[in-house]
């Protein structure tokens, strides 16, 4: 009877402890994840920006974005970012974990605001450049941006601001002395803001 009092004080007290450590330490983990996803997005965007350098020095000093500049279209196909993988600067365009990414209801969202048809946006959710070809930039959802954005800031990144533009201008990314990457927030009014990750080519 005893060993049986014991196992069952056992049990409750582990049961207590595993609950305590997901209550106490649950925002530890949000916050590994979200380094993480920072980390992926500054390494994935750091790969870009090699290829993007080593297609100027091969095309003398043309930008990747001087030929094949439009995702406008919504096929992806004719992204600049395609030319890096094309041309073997990149081994293929990385690809960043869908659930830190925009998602499609968010892309209806711009697209309605901005009055385009469906899939006018679709390329949102990958990485791609600049018609100008001086920023690599990915859309994340609302779940995940304010998290990882922060995380973007501790890791070196400029602070958040407000997106005027797709190119590194528009992220406020221009000075040579500054960081190359930092995220930006569009307001599309009627209280639909997206956020955006951008790196300077």
């Amino acid at each position: 009877m005893f060993n049986l009092i014991v196992a069952v004080i056992s049990i409750a007290l582990i049961a207590a402890m595993a609950a305590a450590s997901i209550y106490y330490g649950g925002d530890g983990f949000g916050k590994s994840s979200a380094r993480a996803q920072a980390a992926t997005l500054i390494s994935q965007a750091q790969q870009i920006s090699g290829a993007a350098s080593l297609f100027r020095v091969e095309n003398a000093g043309s930008s990747v974005a001087s030929t094949n500049p439009d995702c406008g279209s919504g096929v992806f196909a004719a992204c600049a970012i395609n030319r890096l993988s094309d041309g073997g600067f990149l081994q293929a365009i990385p690809s960043f974990p869908a659930d830190v990414a925009v998602q499609s209801d968010q892309i209806a969202a711009v697209e309605t605001a901005f009055g385009e048809p469906p899939g006018t946006f679709s390329w949102m959710n990958r990485w791609t450049v600049s018609d100008t070809g001086d920023l690599a930039r990915i859309f994340l959802n609302e779940t995940a941006r304010d998290a990882v954005c922060a995380e973007v800031e501790s890791q070196g990144g400029d602070g958040r601001a407000a997106m005027v533009g797709l190119d590194a201008a528009g992220f406020d990314l221009t000075d040579p002395n500054g960081s190359n990457y930092r995220c930006a927030d569009l307001d599309l009014g009627g209280g639909v803001v997206v956020t955006a990750f951008g790196f300077r080519l």
